[in-house]
């Protein structure tokens, strides 16, 4: 074996496709264009430039969620014990944090059942969705048959739930989306590819400029 050889070797994309693969398999291909497609990539340049961006406003709305968690319920004075959910009679304080792991569950289950085309992640996912709704919605649906806080104090739990699910899960998407990127810019590396513009959207580019 000659040294290019070795090196190559040592330089395998995250995906598992190593350099010396003569073509990649179509599984990858067909991943890579999705990617591509949804993520509006036209030039290579613009895979970085995205990822960055991503990595970047992901982790700052993530720690805005977590930061609101210790605020509003971290630091608060509020008895979370009052009115346990019917579900698994967690306090409120642990519905939020399982609010949040389920969020990110619900974002990894759904973004491998959707690119990677596995059903049992996509199940999984949407089982992930019900329970979570379940959670957000309970202390609202309460009031209708009977609960130990006013209607203030439901509302206001169930508004840091969706706060809490809605920014964790837009923040894991960005997050997600930057892996997606760094993996397909290793698989283009890796392979020598190049990325594939539909002809009409390279036409409609050039009328337009």
């Amino acid at each position: 074996m000659s040294d290019l050889e070795f090196d190559e070797n040592l330089l395998e994309p995250l995906a598992g496709h190593p350099l010396s693969s003569p073509e990649p398999s179509n599984d990858s291909k067909e991943l890579a264009e999705r990617i591509t497609e949804r993520m509006g990539i036209r030039v290579r340049f613009d895979i970085l430039t995205l990822m960055h961006k991503n990595l970047k406003e992901g982790g700052a709305i993530i720690t805005f969620a977590l930061i609101f968690r210790w605020l509003t319920i971290g630091i608060s004075d509020e008895n979370f014990d009052l009115q346990p959910s019917i579900f698994l009679s967690l306090s409120f304080n642990d519905v939020a944090t399982l609010i949040i792991a389920l969020s990110v569950c619900w974002v990894i289950f759904n973004d491998l059942g959707r690119d990677g085309g596995n059903l049992f992640f996509s199940l999984f996912a949407g089982t992930i969705m019900i329970f979570s709704a379940l959670y957000i919605g309970e202390p609202i649906v309460m009031l209708m048959v009977g609960s130990d806080l006013s209607a203030g104090e439901a509302i206001w739990r169930s508004v840091r739930l969706i706060a809490l699910g809605g920014g964790v899960t837009y923040g894991m998407k960005l997050l997600m989306d930057a892996m997606k990127l760094r993996w397909l810019k290793a698989f283009l590396d890796g392979h020598e590819l190049e990325l594939n513009i539909p002809e009409e959207l390279e036409i409609e580019e050039t009328q337009e400029a």
